[in-house]
Order: structure tokens, then C-alpha cells, then sequence
């Protein structure tokens, strides 16, 4: 698969008055034509602010640096100012604030198509197709609806509907199932599932959910204090990942019977890491750990980890 989306060294440093913190640190990531890929890791990893770098929308006390490419363009603002919401396309966490309160469903869904310079009647066809797609009861009665009167569930199969009206070549999904109870929650998943595989499009889904990344995602990769500490098929996350930081994120799932969580990521830090950055929480700390950064190693096929200790 040719490469779509290609980061190169990315580091996001935000700045506070007198402080600064790095919440991604020299990321390297490739995501390809079709790949459907999951990014794991807790509250405080970097996931959103990764996905905000891509989109171009960090805030203004981040500060950028490296290179992020899309089909081999780099991305500057007046290119995502072209792809965002076309070729790119966000499905946000937050459902409840990303709809306009005072607009209803159709209108917002054709704000996006007005400027494909689709006619009217085209516009109405499309939106009432992809709200079938999504398989929102009542799709006809949709459209006419203000986001008030849908369920946090509704909202965000509207939103996946709004993605996917210009066709992207890229969807970002960040925690799309957050705020929903286990029976929604599965719904979404479920769909996400069908219409990504049906429209073989790229997919990168941010989450802290290893199940939904397994049954979601072609790939994983492990993120950990701002870098990706571990990459590798899905199907192989359960069985065969091997750096330390998969192992304690894996036992602390909550269907494994865990009573109380270990915390193994300290949050955003302000003062720089030297050596590796799960150093202070490893049962295979070594020396070199302390004082050299590993690298992100290719182990095996489609299999990379960043660790001293892994042979």
C-alpha cells in the first residue's frame, strides 16, 4: 500500500507563561492507502494533540515542529484549509458541543455539500441517503431535527454521516464512542466498522479501548508520554506485544478482573526525558535505559518496538 499520511519527527511543545511542556515528542508514523489504524495509550499520551497537528488545529500556546505529509504534499494552512472536511475529515469526541444548537441537522449537513456546488435536490438526496447509512431511525424526520432533540448516540451518527459526505480519503476518529453507554457505544463501533470497510478508505481511530482498537484497526501502535512506543498488528496485540508499557496497559484492562489500576503514565511533564520515558515504571530497567533514548526497532514483521530491553 502506497503511503497516504506520513509524519516525520513531529514534536508539539506547549507553552504556559513561564513553562513548557512536550506532549508529542519526535513522532514518526506512516499511515497507508486502506490502513485502518488504531492509537492507544492513556488520558495524557499525546492522542489528541497528535490528531489536532494533523488537522491544523492546535491552539495557540502549541508550538510545531516537523513535517507532516499528505500524498507527499506537506501540509501548511493553506493546503488543510483545502482537504480539511474533503480529503480529512475529524470525528470529534465530543458530540454535544460539536453540533450548532441553533441550526438543525439539514442545514448543518448541507453547509458541507453547498460548496461541492451540488444543486439543491442533489443536496437532499445525499443527506437523506447517508443518514440511512448511518441508521439513524426516522431518517426523513433527521434533518428537519435540532441537536437538542437527538440522543448522545443520534448526534454522533450524525457526525459520522457529516465525515462522510465529500468522500474522504481520510477519516480521524477521536474516541468516537465517548460519553455513550455499552449499548450505543457497540452500535457505533459495529457501523464505524461496516461503512470504513465498505468504503476502503484510511481510518485512524484515537482510543484508550483496546478491545474497540482490536476489533476496528488492521494495526496498533502503543503511545506513551507523546511517542509511539510499540507498533503491530491487531490481531497480535493480545499475544505477542512485548514492550513493558503494552504489558501493564494490557493487564490493566478492566475485563482482566483488575481491582485497582497501577498508574503508569505521570501526565504531561514539563522537564525534558532523558533516556527512556517509561524508565521509572519498568520491571526491565536496565542502565542504558536511564541514559540513552531507544530507538522505534522493527522485531518481526509489521512488528516495532522502542525498548533496550527486547532483543
Amino acid at each position: 500500500m502506497s503511503s497516504l499520511l506520513e509524519i516525520r519527527n513531529l514534536t508539539v511543545t506547549y507553552r504556559f507563561q513561564d513553562r513548557q511542556a512536550a506532549a508529542v515528542r519526535a513522532l514518526d508514523l506512516t499511515i497507508r492507502e486502506g490502513e485502518k489504524l488504531a492509537i492507544v495509550g492513556e488520558s495524557g499520551a499525546g492522542k489528541t494533540t497528535l490528531v489536532s497537528a494533523i488537522m491544523g488545529l492546535l491552539p495557540n500556546s502549541a508550538e510545531i515542529e516537523g513535517k507532516i505529509f499528505f500524498r507527499e504534499f506537506q501540509l501548511n494552512p493553506r493546503i488543510l484549509a483545502k482537504l480539511r472536511g474533503k480529503e480529512i475529515v475529524l470525528i470529534p469526541q465530543n458530540v454535544h458541543n460539536s453540533l450548532n444548537p441553533v441550526f438543525s441537522v439539514g442545514n448543518q449537513m448541507e453547509d458541507l455539500l453547498i460548496e461541492a456546488k451540488i444543486s439543491p435536490n442533489r443536496r437532499r438526496r445525499i443527506i437523506l441517503d447517508l443518514l440511512r447509512k448511518v441508521r439513524l431511525p426516522r431518517p426523513e424526520v433527521i434533518p428537519r431535527s435540532y441537536p437538542h432533540q437527538l440522543s448522545g448516540g443520534m448526534k454522533q451518527r450524525v457526525l459520522l454521516a457529516m465525515g462522510l459526505s465529500r468522500s474522504p480519503s481520510l477519516i480521524l476518529a477521536d474516541e468516537p464512542t465517548k460519553g455513550l453507554d455499552p449499548v450505543r457505544r457497540v452500535g457505533i463501533l459495529y457501523l464505524l466498522k461496516q461503512l470504513v470497510e465498505q468504503r476502503r478508505q484510511s481510518f485512524v481511530l484515537i482510543t484508550h479501548d483496546i478491545k474497540a482498537a482490536v476489533y476496528l484497526s488492521d494495526t496498533v501502535a502503543l503511545m506513551y508520554q507523546g511517542e509511539i512506543v510499540e507498533v503491530l498488528p491487531a490481531s497480535l496485540l493480545n499475544t505477542h506485544s512485548l514492550h513493558p508499557y503494552t504489558t501493564a496497559l494490557l493487564a490493566a484492562a478492566p475485563e482482566r478482573g483488575l481491582q485497582v489500576l497501577r498508574r503508569i503514565n505521570p501526565g504531561v511533564d514539563s522537564s525534558p526525558i532523558v533516556g527512556c520515558s517509561y524508565a521509572a515504571f519498568c520491571n526491565l530497567c536496565r542502565p542504558a535505559c536511564l541514559k540513552q533514548k531507544p530507538v522505534l526497532r522493527k522485531v518481526a514483521s509489521g512488528h516495532m518496538v522502542r525498548c533496550h530491553a527486547i532483543a
